[in-house]
């Protein structure tokens, strides 16, 4: 018998679930240790029917909740335990045998189904019978679950449908259906073959024995309005009690109230259907309390409640029981509710309102499919707003957990690329880590990217045809870090390679104490490897497709803290749940179970924290209808987005056999929002976004929101208290509104302590502009001006960057951070030579590098590796040539080697270790580098070079591993007193780096362009370096020095001489201390390149710094000149110094230039 208890909503029918959980039993002692089973709908609705139970009985026990369709199962198996539920997946994987060419009955398919899937061996074929078996399976799983007597129909051979376009597509619909599901279709042969037999769910109570059920059934939050539910229920009544308590609204009130009529008039139709459908039914209404009658909401409730067709009018002065936010974009939709919410949970308890807890109050989405972009924001903005807890309902937990992360990564592997950003992904996630404990990820991609691998497991791919040698693939590259274990490389100065058998291979050096953390990278790769090779070669049924899951998932993935365990849970649930999927053990490709098993993994939701407990609850709009809270916002609500807008599917039948009683999708979102306003007690509140992020233009709000302000407007409420309900937020969080009173309102809540902030900086700003008079602004000239202190306190001064001590070079604006951390009475700051050289060349770019904490290697890591050189870049080529011409002029005369002898070598060893292009591309580079060698041998000797031979490198400072250096000098020291905020402080800077190709002895140094540009200051700039590092060495002093800038040009007159007047030690020491604190104490945001600096000598001061800057811009705006290199892209913003300061920052860094009439200078 069928017991139906009904309310307008949930909180209502609590007290009556509790009264029949109360009833006893036959035997007195049975109350005490029965189980109860409890059917609810979600794990949502089980949270809260378990604290509502333990709220008013001081204990929830002996309660076993369960899914309807997971309680049916349980049943089926235990009635005939050969039985199985057949869902729409085991539906799909039929199909897609159906759709196999190699099936015989293959060529008899319906014509359409034949024509869509193309013709065999197609390249988009198997995707396309993936699409069709999965379409058809949903619609077929919806005919017997909605539309049973179209397959009764069919299973008698019979059409329902007579015209066109039905007729067609019922046709090739009903053929599939006989094939799979028929008498003699596909399903009953796997039956037959192997023992196991499938029941829909629409079928499986006409399978039940009332022995099999408990004698009393509670249905909580039963869905009356379904016709399948519908059905579930008068056939479950049949075999034993069914208590059941649904939201609905009352069949017999005094009226209907139009809320009612406008959303949930088809919910009432469909609850009508439920006598026909069981006419023993016994149907009771409970009775619903209203929130406060003297509320807009709760007037609303009661007029719902007593079916009043319009409600007498009342004031509403000082009501907030509902608001409607305009909101101009998700991030201030965030911010805007957290700031609601603050001021509510601010507001004084009244004798009529409790105090309001956090986890009273709800946030839901109603646009579903941003649901979870909502919640990144609403996290983000609530950590600002003082940290306000929330917990998250109904969440795709895939998308969620980093353990699922690292799952997915792994399990797409197999039909990747294999690149080097792709392993490395796995390999250095943190939950496969674990499993190597003494790994180091930094040196593991360090290795990776020395040992040249890019993409590919091996070089049998076909696209490796052209590859004559061992090259860019993992295996080569595991094989030279294997070598490396024992052998020395390129880093310790070996520069042989290793001949084994056919294989070359340069090995990759490793320390002594890496060699643990070098043998599990390389055991790990080569097992990630051998998996995916193993993937892609199999057939496995389904069964041990899940095996193989569950083993990559046990051999990879180690659980750190409480959530990854509960990933790692999930994740073999999804793998186990193939084998229940697979319906006739027949082998498929890995494609189709990955594809099934991340179907699997990303259908899995869950909640994060514990909603209903640990603060404000956020869930999905259709997840939490009807769930009771006090205070609601329903974020989402813009045009388009809910209720959900009416599509036509063609190919769905029930389109065309419509139902009596059945809901439609955007019927059922009207009703959705009609039960959420009957849940909520005390504050309802809608937001939407009224602002296209791109354009600008005003966006409208959804139809819902439209409907509730025409139906208040039909009430009681004057256009003046509707307009009152909307409240338009500005689009920044600082603006005067939230700070101001307006005249027809106080200011807008506000509680972000970062928002305060940013409107006293605006106040501040307009006083200093109206104190500095018209025309003014604070621009970058006038912010250097002020106090450092001050520039802090506004916010002027770049952002600070990390506070890792490890780091040798700390940005100027983390300098006191910096000397905080250290020890030391006079710490030691380590500055290179290359940071100096392009602080000069460009202090804006320079700036941002420190800033960043970007070194060369940071900036030249731009790409993933993923892809192998095809071409050289102008930096690998011009490194690879000067090596090979440093052959020829570090030794000393008569030795001159070929041009060919001094670059075979080189073209061999960069091959082998990945750098270079390899087999034709790099044949069709051979020549152009001997070309341009043999141009640098003509100008040298053109200029009378070589008898000033040999030409050297220096290295100041330590020099790194594997670095091509002639002699390491020590480091030189500068003792300075910087200033750091308001005080001085002492460093001991320490500058190290190497020079150009040089001879100190006749003060001489070249610098070789691989290009047939002319040289310039810039690259001059190197030579004159140089001459003050041998200065103060020692080895060069009181002489002049000559650079020679030498291009690979074929004449003479291309090379750039310029001439450096002589310094004393005592001048070079000075220049060197005074540019090292212009770098660290200045804020170098401004374009003075050295390309202005060098115009501005050639015109000789006709033109102004600005003038110059502007036309370097204008002139190289998509070319290269130094403020375009570097990390800065907007460099429009920043402006030329002014001239009075650009003239003495050039008088102090270029104070040795050489006479513009005399040098290179000269235009």
């Amino acid at each position: 018998m069928l017991h139906l208890f009904h309310a307008e909503n949930l909180g209502s029918l609590v007290p009556t679930l509790i009264e029949r959980l109360d009833q006893p039993g036959p035997n007195p002692l049975d109350r005490a240790f029965r189980m109860v089973t409890v059917l609810v709908p979600s794990r949502l609705v089980e949270t809260y029917v378990t604290h509502e139970v333990a709220r008013r009985r001081g204990i929830a026990c002996n309660l076993r909740f369960v899914r309807p369709l997971s309680f049916l199962a349980s049943l089926l198996r235990r009635e005939d335990r050969s039985r199985r539920p057949l869902t729409a997946t085991q539906l799909e994987r039929g199909l897609w045998r159906l759709f196999d060419e190699a099936d015989e009955s293959y060529a008899s398919l319906p014509g359409p189904v034949r024509d869509y899937l193309g013709e065999p061996g197609s390249p988009a074929r198997e995707q396309r019978r993936q699409q069709l078996a999965e379409k058809v399976a949903g619609l077929l799983d919806t005919y017997m679950t909605q539309r049973p007597r179209l397959t009764e129909q069919w299973a008698e051979g019979k059409a329902v449908f007579t015209r066109e376009p039905a007729h067609s597509t019922e046709a090739w619909q009903r053929e599939l259906w006989r094939r799979l599901l028929g008498p003699e279709g596909l399903l009953p042969t796997i039956e037959s073959e192997t023992g196991i037999h499938w029941s829909h769910p629409a079928d499986i109570v006409d399978r039940l024995s009332s022995t099999s059920l408990p004698r009393k059934l509670l249905w909580f939050g039963a869905d009356i309005t379904s016709p399948g539910e519908r059905d579930s229920l008068a056939r479950l009544a049949e075999l034993t009690d069914v208590d059941a308590f649904a939201v609905i609204p009352s069949l017999r009130p005094p009226g209907v109230a139009s809320w009612t009529r406008r959303w949930a008039e088809p919910p009432q139709r469909a609850f009508e259907l439920l006598h026909p459908t069981c006419p023993t039914a016994r149907i009771e209404r409970v009775a619903v309390r209203p929130a406060s009658p003297t509320s807009l909401l709760g007037q609303i409730q009661r007029d719902i409640v007593s079916g009043v067709e319009k409600s007498e009018s009342q004031s509403l002065a000082g009501d907030a029981s509902v608001r409607i936010l305009r909101c101009p974009d998700l991030r201030r939709e965030a911010e805007i509710l957290g700031n609601e919410i603050w001021e509510l949970l601010s507001a004084e308890p009244t004798a009529n309102r409790p105090p309001l807890r956090f986890d009273d109050i709800a946030i839901l989405v109603a646009d579903s499919g941003s649901f979870s972009s909502y919640v990144a924001h609403f996290e983000s903005a609530f950590r600002e707003l003082h940290d306000i807890p929330l917990s998250v309902a109904d969440l795709p937990i895939a998308e969620h957990l980093r353990l699922l992360d690292a799952l997915k990564l792994i399990v797409e592997l197999p039909q990747g690329r294999l690149t080097r950003s792709d392993l490395l992904a796995v390999l250095t996630h943190p939950c496969v880590l674990g499993h190597a404990p003494e790994a180091d990820p930094h040196r593991w991609r360090h290795w990776c990217e020395f040992a040249g691998i890019y993409r590919g497991a091996d070089g049998d791919s076909p696209i490796d045809a052209y590859v004559e040698l061992d090259l860019f693939h993992w295996d080569q590259g595991l094989r030279r870090l294997g070598l490396g274990a024992w052998m020395l490389g390129e880093e310790s100065g070996e520069q042989r390679a290793y001949r084994g058998g056919d294989a070359v291979s340069l090995p990759v050096d490793s320390h002594e104490d890496e060699l643990t953390s070098l043998g599990q990278l390389i055991a790990l790769a080569r097992s990630l490897l051998a998996d995916a090779h193993f993937a892609n070669e199999q057939h496995l049924p389904l069964t041990e497709w899940s095996i193989f899951f569950e083993g990559m998932i046990g051999s990879y993935l180690k659980p750190e803290d409480d959530r990854d365990e509960f990933a790692l849970g999930l994740a073999r649930r999804s793998a186990t749940s193939l084998a229940e999927i697979d319906i006739d053990r027949r082998p498929v490709p890995y494609e189709i179970a990955k594809r099934i098993f991340l179907g699997q993994l990303g259908a899995r939701r869950g909640f994060r924290g514990r909603p209903l407990t640990d603060g404000v609850v956020v869930a999905p709009l259709r997840s939490a209808s009807d769930i009771p809270f006090r205070v609601v916002f329903i974020a989402g609500l813009g045009e388009g987005t809910f209720p959900v807008r009416a599509r036509r599917d063609p190919l769905d039948l029930t389109e065309w056999l419509p139902v009596e009683g059945e809901l439609d999708a955007r019927q059922r979102d009207r009703f959705t929002f009609w039960k959420r306003l009957m849940a909520t007690s005390d504050r309802l509140v809608l937001s939407y976004i009224a602002r296209d992020s791109q354009t600008g233009e005003e966006l409208a709000p959804s139809p819902m929101v439209e409907d509730f302000l025409s139906l208040l407007g039909e009430g009681s409420l004057s256009e003046v208290d509707l307009d009152r309900l909307t409240v338009a937020h500005p689009l920044r969080r600082y603006d005067a509104s939230y700070f101001e009173t307006s005249p027809d309102r106080g200011p807008l809540p506000s509680h972000s302590p970062a928002a305060r902030q940013e409107y006293q900086a605006t106040l501040l700003r307009k006083e200093l502009v109206a104190h500095l008079g018209p025309g003014w602004d604070i621009d970058g000239a006038m912010q250097r001006t002020l106090p450092r202190t001050v520039q802090e306190w506004l916010g002027l001064l770049p952002l600070a960057a990390s506070s890792s001590s490890a780091t040798p070079e700390p940005s100027p604006s983390a300098l006191v951070r910096w000397v905080s951390e250290q020890r030391e009475e006079r710490p030691t700051l380590a500055v290179s030579l290359t940071t100096l050289r392009r602080f000069l060349e460009s202090p804006l770019q320079t700036y941002a590098r420190l800033i960043l904490r970007l070194s060369a290697d940071d900036e030249s890591a731009s790409d993933s590796g993923d892809d192998e050189p095809l071409e050289t870049t102008i930096l690998q080529r011009t490194s690879l040539l000067r090596r090979a011409f440093r052959g020829r002029l570090s030794r000393p005369m008569p030795e001159d080697p070929t041009s060919a002898e001094l670059l075979a070598p080189l073209l061999e060893h960069d091959e082998l270790a990945g750098r270079l292009p390899t087999g034709p591309f790099l044949a069709t580079e051979r020549a152009s580098f001997l070309s341009d060698l043999q141009h640098w041998k003509a100008n040298v000797a053109a200029l009378e070079l070589d008898k000033h031979r040999p030409f050297r490198i220096f290295r100041f400072g330590r020099a790194e591993a594997g670095a091509e250096v002639d002699e390491v000098l020590p480091p030189l020291t500068f003792p300075l007193e910087v200033r750091v905020g308001d005080a001085l402080v002492g460093v001991t800077v320490e500058l190290h780096g190497r020079s150009e190709l040089a001879n100190p002895d006749t003060g001489e140094s070249l610098i070789l362009l691989a290009s047939e540009s002319t040289g310039s200051l810039k690259h001059s700039l190197r030579g004159h370096l140089d001459q003050i590092l041998f200065t103060l060495s020692g080895m060069r002093g009181g002489a002049g020095y000559r650079s020679f800038v030498i291009p690979a040009g074929s004449r003479k007159h291309d090379a750039g001489i310029d001439d450096w007047p002589a310094i004393s030690v005592e001048e070079a020491r000075e220049y060197l201390r005074l540019l090292l604190v212009d770098l660290l104490e200045g804020t170098h945001d401004y374009r003075l390149p050295i390309e202005a600096v060098e115009r501005h000598f050639r015109a000789d001061g006709r033109k102004t710094i600005f003038e110059i800057v502007k036309e370097l811009h204008d002139q190289h705006d998509r070319g290269g000149y130094s403020c375009l290199r570097g990390p800065l892209r907007d460099v429009d913003r920043f402006a030329a110094p002014p001239e009075e300061m650009a003239l003495a920052m050039i008088e102090r860094r270029f104070r040795w230039l050489p006479d513009a009439e005399q040098t290179n200078l000269k235009g």
